[in-house]
């Protein structure tokens, strides 16, 4: 719990010192990004930081066209993935994946040791979800503008507790 809101601390603290405390989150560059999470918690180890993902896909966003991208969510995939699987084949104009990738228990691979630490508290998920809101806010606009159109409203989900909506 303290891990989590120390990093956010810190790299909101970062931010507002390189793009001044009133500028808008979406303006948040992938060069300031990078270095803030450098500074806010070791880069790698930065769990908060890293889930800030505007600035993360702004290089391919603005690189690539809409056409050429295709943005899923974990969210989306743990909850419909023979959908998500679908949209893969789609995007890409390959064969639909066999039965057996169709059929697979995605969730055999999940992380054992997580339910041993502990989940957060309530008061630590409200103060990150308040961090996040205006962060997917930027990602929602920005995956909106750019025809993302099913992982902008994934996003919108994210601001409640909500696990699909």
């Amino acid at each position: 719990d303290s891990k989590l809101r120390q990093e956010a601390h810190a790299f909101a603290s970062c931010v507002s010192s390189r793009l001044g405390a009133d500028a808008p989150v979406g303006k948040l560059s992938p060069k300031v990004w990078h270095d803030c999470i450098a500074v806010a918690c070791s880069f790698h180890a930065c769990a908060v930081g890293q889930s800030v993902y505007a600035p993360q896909l702004k290089a391919w966003i603005n690189t690539f066209s809409s056409k050429q991208l295709l943005v899923l969510t974990l969210d989306g995939f743990a909850s419909s993935t023979k959908t998500s699987l679908s949209s893969v084949t789609s995007f890409l104009g390959i064969r639909p994946f066999p039965r057996l990738v169709l059929n697979w228990d995605w969730r055999w691979n999940t992380n054992k040791k997580a339910s041993s630490r502990g989940q957060p508290t309530n008061a630590t998920l409200t103060e990150l979800r308040r961090f996040y809101a205006p962060y997917n806010d930027a990602l929602s606009q920005l995956l909106h503008r750019r025809g993302q159109v099913a992982a902008s409203r994934a996003i919108e989900c994210w601001r409640t507790e909500a696990a699909v909506c």
